[in-house]
């Protein structure tokens, strides 16, 4: 009994080890099935990495899609509105949007065209002085309409002795075409200015003209200082000192700098003497003969800070507080810029919006920028 189950014993174990060679090889043939669907050709990592990549571009595609579907609802394009009767809208309602430009009531049944970046800020309309806000800067602008109004004005010399009227210059004429405006002045030189933005005027029906002279954080003392970008606000809680001391060629630098066609949606120059005449005759609208009895903001022998005056249609200090270069060309001998309105520091050199004069004496010349659209 002994001897047989030894046997059994050897058998059991020949049996067992035979189980173990068939279950090892068993387990490979299972391993190598298992790692040829997992990283073998077609295999499961190969179409996983396949199915990845689908959702991925399939996710760009959204993502390209949505994107489209944005533009098409970006406010710098066409925005479909409810329609506004402009003559029953309130002030700031946005009648529609075309072509980065926000047509926006004024409350009086008129509609001004505002650059996208712009906002209405909540002070006038149209006859009395519209005024935008840039959302970025805070610098504000007025809207000067000139659709539609006859612009025929008489150019003065006046003296610093109680505002009287000195010789008639000649008279302001305009192609309306081509906005090209001839001066004879006293002495028989012509002064030429060509507005090459007349197009846009044209098809808007106006501009827009900086509220405040140029303005500074801290004051300038020399030509030689460093250009900075001028802001157009008025001297609240901080003090904005009058951009002064600089030359014709870098305050017309300077103001193209101020905004870009292709960043900003508006072209800022500096005013021209088309702007600064046609700004006047908006004024006198409301306050006729304003142009040569200015005397606010003529302060005597002093240049005060920005916004300081009484404002004539929402406008401050056309009437001073210094003289304001143009980019008109004299013409004249040693004489590199017109100057108009405005004062200096000296108390005897003071005059009203419409006085034009050519000059060299910059360090009282400060500047104002337009924009068209």
């Amino acid at each position: 009994m002994i001897r047989i189950k030894k046997m059994c014993n050897k058998d059991q174990k020949a049996i067992t080890l035979i189980a173990l060679i068939i279950t090892i090889i068993l387990m490979l043939l299972l391993a190598g099935i298992t790692i040829s669907i997992v990283i073998g050709p077609q295999g499961l990592l190969e179409k996983a990495s396949k199915v990845t990549n689908l959702y991925k571009q399939e996710q760009e595609n959204e993502i390209n899609e949505i994107e489209k579907l944005a533009e098409k609802l970006d406010t710098k394009n066409d925005i479909p509105t409810i329609p506004i009767d402009p003559d029953t809208a309130q002030a700031g309602d946005i009648i529609k949007v075309e072509n980065n430009i926000k047509y926006t009531s004024d409350g009086e049944g008129n509609v001004i065209p505002v650059p996208e970046g712009f906002s209405y800020a909540e002070e006038g309309t149209k006859e009395t002085g519209f005024v935008i806000k840039n959302q970025k800067d805070g610098n504000e602008f007025v809207w000067i309409p000139v659709e539609g109004m006859p612009y025929t004005y008489s150019r003065y010399a006046f003296s610093g002795n109680n505002w009287k009227r000195g010789q008639k210059l000649g008279e302001l004429e305009e192609n309306t075409k081509s906005y090209k405006i001839t001066r004879i002045d006293a002495q028989n030189y012509t002064f030429i200015e060509e507005n090459k933005d007349g197009e846009s005027v044209e098809k808007y029906g106006g501009y827009y003209i900086a509220r405040y002279e140029a303005g500074l954080l801290s004051k300038r003392h020399s030509m030689e200082e460093e250009l900075t970008i001028p802001i157009f606000q008025k001297s609240g809680d901080k003090k904005i000192y009058v951009y002064d001391h600089v030359t014709i060629e870098q305050a017309k630098q300077i103001s193209e700098e101020v905004y870009n066609k292709q960043k900003d949606n508006v072209t800022s120059k500096l005013c021209s003497s088309y702007a600064w005449d046609t700004a006047l005759q908006f004024i006198e609208t409301k306050n006729a003969g304003w142009s040569i009895n200015s005397v606010g903001g003529n302060y005597s022998g002093a240049i005060k800070e920005t916004g300081q005056s009484t404002p004539v249609n929402n406008i401050y200090d056309m009437g001073g507080n210094v003289y304001e270069m143009t980019t008109e060309d004299p013409y004249l001998s040693g004489l590199r810029v017109v100057a108009r309105g405005g004062s200096s520091a000296s108390a005897s050199s003071w005059a009203p919006a419409a006085d034009r004069s050519p000059c060299t004496d910059l360090s009282d010349l400060g500047l104002r920028i337009v924009l068209f659209l």
